[in-house]
């Protein structure tokens, strides 16, 4: 094929023309510092950059994010500060000042200071960042709370305000006004005990705690030591109190125990044994109950049994003897060991005391003396004088000795009625623990000194109500009538069954529970305030009153309120600590993905002035050749 010279200059501008684009290319990658200006450039990594572009776009967006998030937070935790300093100062006051002896005038003063209190953690509690409140939820154009002569009602919402931190991360911002202000930290009256006392128609199953009494297998055995009498008490079909006094007081007279009778005690706690002296003794009897109680002196323990005609003496050692039994036994062996087996020693015919009887005719003839002068033992025993026949002592006068005792294998009946004990002359028993319930009586209360019920005085966020209680005569009336206030307010019995307590079924309101005479909502347990406002207002007011009950009673709420704040601060610490974390995190993100964006876009600046100076070589020697190759001819001239 011939080769024209058309041809060669075709090729030759084609080749110029490429040496001259990739000269240019090079000296704008160059100016722009970019290895890709179009799409063209590199489409593979056009991509690429574009997808850096974008995850750098949303770290950006993140981390502003994230640093509005911080000021958020620390505008939250120098709130919580505040509030946690200010409540530290009310605690130190309700604590201080509760002292009984703290003159009115100092109470009064410190009165104005927890107004202050007041005024700033509200002030605090409707902080800002920014334009928008901290606390409202996210109802953050409104205040967070919103005080009133009541008490105080929050105002926002329950809603969290989320901010994004990451792809598919987000972090939850703000603390809650009602968590934090107006929840209750504590329930009125659930330690209270108004102690209620028994009456013959407390059920069984609602005592000692509400566990109740073990019926089975249904008898217990009460023994009179003494007289060597038992009475067996059937108590199985027992539901009251009544029913087991009952029970034992017939079981008593069944089995010829008079001396015995079973009531409620005076107390109103337990059962009462109350026993009367009989003057009766039995070979069981102890030696220490003789003599109403006093015992003998066994110290020496000698009665000594002299012959009348000075002919020889018999000294009785009574060693270690504990009853009278003991008594009689040592008695007539060492009496039959000196030869003289005919005299002994026995219970008198009436059962009031012993005799000492010769059988021997004539009688040996003896005399009963002590065995020194100071010594008592013949004489408490109520032995004096010549023997003969018989010598009769005096009455013993022992004093009432009585055992209760279970029947039957596991039998736990006497113990669950507080009264498995030995005992003299009254047995007052365990307290028995009746556990509160709707039908208590109000007379049973207060260890049956019973309740003079009033009027509470109920304010709850905006709303203040007084529930007259004086019409209610059992715990059911007391709880239906404050019940029925159509307050946002529940009272029940405690979960310890030891009182009632009542709670505020919200948590947007504050709470505070007084009297008109101080006595009783005090008298029921329930005076006071749960939440942190209403625990402020009701300390400036017992400061006001110098009472200084009320006082304390503010303490635990206080302290409960204080809590919670240094909990929220904690949380809120947590969260800046999340965030500083993220933060970081998204610093070295966009340190990355930036040095791999550049590793695709950006050029080697050393490497490409050397390309660029090549390629300008190039493009000059491409057309010096051209210049050689392409010669202008006559007939070019002339066309």
């Amino acid at each position: 094929m011939r080769i024209t010279s058309s041809m060669i200059a075709s090729q030759v501008i084609w080749n110029l023309g490429r040496s001259l684009a990739r000269f240019s290319r090079i000296e704008e990658q160059l100016s722009s510092l970019r290895r890709i200006n179009r799409p063209s450039d590199d489409p593979i990594g056009t991509v690429r950059v574009l997808e850096y572009r974008d995850q750098l776009q949303a770290i950006a967006q993140f981390k502003r994010d994230v640093r509005s998030g911080q000021s958020w937070l620390a505008t939250t935790d120098s709130a919580l500060s505040t509030v946690s300093n200010l409540l530290i100062e009310a605690f130190d006051i309700a604590v201080n000042l509760s002292n009984d002896t703290i003159p009115d005038d100092q109470r009064d003063t410190f009165s104005g200071r927890v107004t202050s209190i007041i005024d700033q953690i509200l002030e605090a509690a409707n902080s800002k960042a920014g334009s928008r409140h901290i606390f409202s939820g996210t109802y953050t154009d409104r205040v967070a709370i919103r005080a009133n002569a009541t008490g105080v009602v929050y105002n926002g919402n329950s809603d969290a305000i989320r901010t994004k931190i990451g792809p598919g991360a987000y972090i939850n911002l703000n603390s809650l006004g009602d968590v934090t202000f107006t929840k209750a930290f504590i329930t009125l009256g659930e330690n209270s005990n108004l102690n209620a006392a028994l009456d013959l128609t407390t059920p069984l199953a609602d005592l000692n705690g509400g566990s109740g009494v073990q019926l089975a297998p249904g008898i217990f055995q009460i023994t009179d030591r003494n007289g060597v009498l038992s009475a067996f008490v059937d108590v199985s079909g027992a539901t009251t109190i009544g029913d087991v006094v009952s029970a034992i007081n017939t079981s008593l007279v069944a089995s010829g125990i008079t001396s015995l009778t079973a009531s409620v005690a005076p107390t109103g706690d337990g059962i009462r044994l109350s026993a009367t002296p009989t003057g009766q003794v039995s070979g069981t009897t102890l030696l220490k109950n003789l003599n109403e109680g006093r015992g003998i002196d066994l110290n020496p323990t000698v009665m000594v049994m002299h012959k009348t005609d000075d002919s020889g003496e018999v000294t009785i050692d009574f060693s270690g003897s504990t009853t009278l039994s003991e008594i009689m036994t040592a008695f007539d062996t060492q009496m039959a060991s000196a030869g003289f087996g005919t005299v002994t020693m026995a219970i008198r015919a009436d059962g009031m005391g012993l005799e000492i009887n010769d059988s021997l005719i004539p009688p040996t003839g003896f005399e009963i003396r002590e065995g020194t002068s100071s010594d008592t033992t013949a004489s408490d025993l109520g032995f004096s004088g010549v023997v003969n026949a018989q010598l009769t002592g005096s009455n013993l006068s022992p004093q009432p000795d009585f055992e209760i005792l279970e029947f039957g294998a596991g039998a736990t009946i006497a113990a669950d009625l507080g009264i498995l004990e030995r005992f003299n002359k009254i047995l007052d028993g365990a307290d028995l623990d009746p556990v509160i319930t709707t039908a208590t009586k109000i007379s049973l209360l207060r260890n049956g000194n019973g309740a003079d019920l009033g009027r509470l005085k109920i304010a709850h966020g905006d709303v203040s109500v007084f529930v007259d209680l004086s019409t209610a005569t059992t715990i059911s009336g007391v709880l239906s009538i404050i019940n029925s206030t159509g307050l946002a307010v529940e009272a029940r019995i405690n979960d310890d069954q030891t009182g009632i307590q009542i709670y505020s079924t919200v948590d947007d309101r504050s709470l505070i529970i007084t009297s008109d005479t101080k006595t009783t909502a005090r008298t029921l347990g329930i005076e006071g305030s749960p939440d942190l406002f209403g625990s402020l207002y009701l300390l400036q007011y017992a400061l006001e009153s110098n009472d200084g009950d009320l006082v304390r009673i503010t303490n635990d709420a206080i302290q409960g309120a204080l809590d919670q704040i240094l909990f929220e601060r904690a949380r809120t610490g947590s969260r800046q600590i999340r965030l500083e974390a993220t933060d970081f995190r998204l610093i070295e993100q966009h340190l990355n993905i930036s040095r791999l964006r550049s590793e695709w876009e950006d050029v080697d600046v050393l490497e490409l002035s050397s390309d660029l100076a090549k390629q300008e070589a190039v493009y000059q020697a491409a057309l010096a050749a051209a210049a050689r190759m392409i010669q202008p001819s006559l007939s070019q001239f002339l066309r």
